[in-house]
C-alpha cells in the first residue's frame, strides 16, 4: 500500500482524511480523486495507462469516458497545473498519464511511543486505582456524550450511490436499514429507489416515471409519501398540477409498485408530504403566494389547515414521528428566520428567532430536519452545514467535503446521508444565420460531448454570459479558478475581472448602457465594477437578489424578497433611492421604449406600458417560457416543452421562431445581431454520500 501521506512538490496530500494542504490552507477533496494522485505518485516518472488508473479506482464499475479526465483536470487545478503547461501531470493521448512532480513520502514517526513503552514506570497501587477510576469516568462520560449530544465532526465520507443519474432527496426508513431516494431519469422524469445499507442492494420502487418530490416514510415504515408534479416546470401555471401518492413499500421491495392517490390533483403548488399515521397526511400548500401547512385524510381526500401565518412566510417544515411535532421554518419581512415548533394539533409550543451563522447571506435558506430523537435538527446550505437546536442556537458541522446538500441524519445520529454532486457547465456562441455553428462537438477519451462549440472548453462551472455594448468583450461568471468571479474573453484571451473572496455567491451580470461597466449582485449587495477590476458597492436598503436589467445611466432593475417573494424595484444609482413597481414573483424583466416587460416564475412572458403600470394588468404574450432575453431589437426567449428559440420585435406584434435548441441548452442569456450567448449543460452529476 502506497503512503497516506505524502507531498507532490509543496502539496501536502492526505489521505486518510481526504485533504490537501497548500501554505497552511486545507482544503477536503473527493476521495477517489485522491487514489488517483496517490496511484500516480506510487509509479513517478511512469507512464500509468487509463487501464490501469480504472481497474484500480473503479474496480469492477463501468466508468463513463469522462470520469478520468474530470479526475485529471481537478487535479490540475488543486496542483497548480493546467492542461497546456503539463509540469504535473503529463497526458500521454490515448495511453494514460505521468506525474512528473517531485514525490516525498511522509513516514510515520513510533520512536517516541516505541520509548515510552520499554521505559521503567513506578507508580503506587493508589496512583493506578484513582488512573483506573478517571479512566472509567471518563469512559461513561464519553459513551454519554456520543450517545446523547449531536456530533458536530464528521472526517470521512463513503460513496452510496454511483449511478449515471442524479440522487436526490434521501431519507432514512425509521428502522435505519433502508435509504429511498428520487432518481432523475431525464430532465422531466423520476424514479423512487430504495437501497439496503447492508447489503447494497438498489430496489426500483415506483412502476410510473414522473417528477416525484422528497419521498417521506409513515410513522410504521409501512407507506411512502411523495407529491407528484404533472409537468417538468418548477412553477405553477394554468396547466399544470400536483397529487401526493403513496406506495407500499413491502411491496414495492419485491417489484416496482403503482401509487395509489392519496390527495387529488391540485393546481396549488403542493409540497413535502410527510405521513402522520391514523390515516393523515401532512404537506405544505401554496395558497395566494404563501404556504399554509395543511393535512388530507387518505380515506376521504378531505384536507383541512394545520398552521398558517399571516407575518412570517412559511418555506420548510419537518415532523418528528415519535413525539408527533412539526418543525416549522418561516422567514420575517427582515430576513430573519424562525423555528416555530407545533403539537400534533397545530397548537403553538414555541416560537424562536435563528441564530444566523456570521458568513449566512439573506438567501441561504434553513431547510432543516429533525434527528432521530427529535432534540436538534440538520440542515445544509451555501454557507455550510449545521446542527439547528430547539433554542434557535446554530453550530456548524465539519465535513470531509464541501458543498454537500439535503443533508440528514441516520436514525443512530452516528453518520449523515446527503448529495454530492459535479455540474460542468459551458458558454456557447450560436451565430443564427450560420447553421454550422449548431453542430455538436463529439468528445474523445479526454473530451466531454458539446450540444454546441463551447467558447472555453474547461470542467467549472460557467454561465450568465452577456455581450458588452459598443464592444466586442464577453462577461460571464466562472468557477474556474476555485472560487466564483466574473471573467472577460475577447474570443482569444479570457481572465477574471474580479477579485471576490472564496465561497461568493455571484447572481446576473449586466452591462451598462455605454459598456464601461458591470453590475451584479454578489453577496446580497449590489456590486458595480469597472473594467480594471475596481469595484464599488451602492448602498440598497434591501438584500439584491438579482440585477435584471441596466436600462439607463442611473436606473437599474432588481429582484428582492422584501414585503414580497422577488419583488421588482428600480434603484436609482445615484442617490440609492429604491422604488417598488409593484410586482412580484418575477423571474427577470427589462424597460425598453417605456414598456415594462416581464418574465414571472409562472412561466408568463409579459408586457405592459410603464405609465399603465397602476391601472391596467400586464399583457400576456406568451406562456410555458423557459428563460428570456431582453436584447436590443426584440426579446428572445425559450419554450420549456418544445425548446423552440423565439423572437418579437418591441415594436411587433408577430412571433417568430428561429431554431430549435438542444437538450440542456435552453438557458440563453443574451443576443446581439445574429449571435445568440446560452449556458449549455455539459455533465450533471449527483450522488448520495455518507459523512461520518
Amino acid at each position: 500500500m502506497f503512503a497516506t501521506r505524502f507531498y507532490v512538490n509543496n502539496t501536502l496530500v492526505d489521505l486518510l482524511h481526504s485533504t490537501v494542504t497548500i501554505d497552511d490552507n486545507t482544503q477536503s477533496i473527493e476521495p477517489k480523486i485522491l487514489k488517483v494522485l496517490a496511484l500516480l505518485a506510487k509509479h513517478q516518472n511512469e507512464v500509468v495507462t487509463h487501464d490501469v488508473i480504472k481497474n484500480a479506482i473503479w474496480p469492477n464499475v463501468e466508468v463513463v469516458p469522462n470520469a478520468l479526465q474530470r479526475c485529471i483536470a481537478q487535479l490540475r487545478k488543486v496542483l497548480g497545473d493546467d492542461a497546456k503547461r503539463q509540469e504535473v501531470i503529463v497526458t500521454h493521448p490515448k495511453i494514460g498519464y505521468r506525474l512528473t512532480a517531485r514525490v516525498e513520502i511522509i513516514e510515520t514517526n513510533n520512536k517516541t511511543l516505541e520509548q515510552t513503552a520499554t521505559s521503567p514506570q513506578r507508580f503506587s497501587f493508589k496512583s493506578g486505582l484513582i488512573l483506573f477510576l478517571l479512566v472509567l469516568v471518563a469512559s461513561v462520560f464519553f459513551w454519554h456524550h456520543q450517545s446523547s449530544s449531536p456530533m458536530v465532526k464528521y472526517n470521512y465520507i463513503q460513496e452510496l450511490t454511483q449511478s449515471e443519474e442524479n440522487d436526490l432527496f434521501p431519507t432514512f426508513s425509521p428502522d435505519g436499514q433502508y435509504l429511498i431516494f428520487t432518481r432523475m431519469i431525464g430532465t422531466c422524469q423520476s424514479q423512487i429507489w430504495a437501497k439496503h445499507l447492508e447489503s447494497g442492494k438498489e430496489s426500483q420502487l415506483t412502476q410510473v416515471d414522473a417528477v416525484y418530490t422528497l419521498p417521506s416514510f409513515s410513522p410504521d415504515g409501512s407507506q411512502i409519501f411523495t407529491t407528484v408534479q404533472e409537468s417538468c416546470t418548477p412553477q405553477a401555471s394554468t396547466n399544470n398540477c400536483w397529487s401526493i401518492q403513496s406506495v407500499d413499500f413491502a411491496q414495492a421491495l419485491t417489484a416496482p409498485a403503482k401509487l395509489n392517490t392519496v390527495h387529488r390533483c391540485d393546481q396549488h403548488l403542493i409540497e413535502l408530504a410527510h405521513g402522520l399515521g391514523n390515516n393523515k397526511v401532512a404537506f405544505l400548500k401554496m395558497i395566494q403566494n404563501r404556504y399554509q401547512l395543511m393535512q388530507v385524510d387518505n380515506r376521504t381526500q378531505v384536507e383541512q389547515p394545520i398552521y398558517q401565518n399571516s407575518e412570517k412566510r412559511i418555506y420548510y417544515y419537518d415532523h418528528h414521528a415519535a413525539t408527533n411535532t412539526f418543525a416549522v421554518i418561516a422567514r420575517d419581512s427582515d430576513h430573519n428566520d424562525w423555528l416555530i415548533l407545533l403539537d400534533e394539533q397545530g397548537q403553538l409550543i414555541s416560537e424562536v428567532l435563528i441564530e444566523r451563522p456570521v458568513q449566512s447571506g439573506a438567501y441561504d435558506y434553513v431547510e432543516a430536519n429533525f434527528a432521530a430523537n427529535g432534540e436538534y435538527l440538520i440542515y445544509a446550505n451555501n454557507s455550510g452545514t449545521f446542527n439547528l437546536y430547539l433554542s434557535g442556537k446554530t453550530e456548524e458541522i465539519t465535513i470531509a467535503e464541501k458543498g454537500i446538500i439535503m443533508v440528514t441524519a441516520a436514525p443512530d445520529m452516528q453518520s449523515l446521508v446527503g448529495v454530492r454532486g459535479h455540474v460542468d457547465t459551458d458558454v456557447a456562441l450560436i451565430n443564427l444565420a450560420d447553421e454550422a455553428t449548431w453542430q455538436s462537438v463529439q468528445g474523445s477519451f479526454n473530451q466531454e460531448f458539446q450540444p454546441y462549440k463551447s467558447l472555453s472548453r474547461s470542467t467549472a462551472v460557467e454561465r450568465k454570459a452577456k455581450f458588452q455594448p459598443n464592444g466586442d468583450l464577453i462577461a460571464y461568471i466562472s468557477d474556474k479558478n476555485g472560487s466564483e468571479q466574473v471573467w472577460l474573453t475577447d474570443l482569444q484571451h479570457a481572465y477574471p475581472l474580479t477579485r471576490f473572496r472564496q465561497g461568493s455567491n455571484l447572481n446576473d451580470i449586466h452591462w451598462s448602457p455605454d459598456g464601461t461597466h458591470l453590475l451584479l449582485s454578489a453577496n446580497d449587495q449590489l456590486v458595480q465594477v469597472d473594467l480594471q477590476g475596481n469595484s464599488q458597492i451602492h448602498a440598497v436598503s434591501v438584500p439584491v437578489r438579482f440585477v435584471l436589467d441596466w436600462y439607463s445611466d442611473n436606473e437599474v432593475l432588481i429582484s428582492a424578497n422584501h414585503h414580497k417573494v422577488r419583488e421588482l424595484y428600480v434603484v436609482n444609482l445615484t442617490n440609492g433611492e429604491l422604488t417598488s413597481l409593484g410586482i412580484d414573483n418575477v423571474a427577470s424583466a427589462a424597460i425598453r421604449d417605456d414598456t415594462l416587460y416581464v418574465l414571472d416564475r409562472d412561466d408568463r412572458l409579459m408586457q405592459i406600458a410603464m405609465a399603465e403600470l397602476q391601472q391596467t394588468s400586464p399583457e400576456v404574450l406568451a406562456e410555458q417560457v423557459d428563460v428570456a432575453v431582453f436584447a436590443i431589437d426584440g426579446v428572445y426567449w425559450t419554450n420549456h416543452k418544445t425548446r423552440h428559440l423565439m423572437s418579437k420585435s418591441y415594436n411587433q406584434s408577430s412571433i417568430n421562431t428561429l431554431m430549435t435548441l438542444k437538450d440542456k441548452t435552453t438557458f440563453i442569456t443574451d443576443v446581439k445581431a445574429d449571435n445568440l450567448l446560452t449556458t449549455q449543460i455539459i455533465s450533471a452529476r449527483k450522488e448520495l454520500v455518507k459523512l461520518f
